[in-house]
């Protein structure tokens, strides 16, 4: 179970990890194509992934705090050789956040609340307002930036 998650996620094809309770706590992994259920938690799949990239999640989240001054939900660098970003969000009837991985969603504002939609049409509603999400959105995308100026450098 535990390789078939690291190779979804290492096809750099992620959407998104999601909470999901069917019984147990479990999570659902989103991909371009299809979706994969686990019984590990979200937290749990994205400290693996990060893992797979020599930190763990604490760290990357304790690395974008200090370098970036993000405080509350930071997004988090999980390669900067492989420009892999993800951002949290709050997800409706969920404690757990979800992690987006493929920043190139749109975003509707609906009443206090707003709808995320990636380009497959797969969508979620989150209790954000849109200003809320894409400012998130752009701390992600901060992060995006420094690991290309971190590319260019080394080069």
């Amino acid at each position: 179970m535990k390789k078939t998650m690291q190779k979804i996620l290492m096809l750099n094809e992620t959407l998104c990890l999601v909470p999901h309770y069917e019984g147990k706590i479990s999570s659902i992994i989103y991909t371009k194509d299809e979706s994969f259920k686990f019984e590990e938690k979200v937290e749990t799949i994205i400290n693996s992934y990060c893992l797979q990239f020599a930190s763990n999640l604490q760290g990357r989240i304790q690395a974008s705090r200090e370098r970036f001054s993000f405080i509350k939900n930071p997004p988090i660098v999980i390669s900067e050789l492989n420009t892999i970003v993800a951002m949290q969000l709050p997800v409706l009837n969920y404690p757990e956040s979800m992690w987006i991985l493929d920043l190139s969603f749109n975003v509707e504002k609906t009443n206090k609340q707003s709808v995320i939609e990636f380009h497959n049409g797969l969508n979620f509603k989150i209790p954000l307002s849109k200003n809320a999400v894409m400012d998130r959105k752009r701390n992600a995308y901060q992060l995006v930036v420094e690991c290309l100026n971190i590319q260019k450098k080394q080069k």
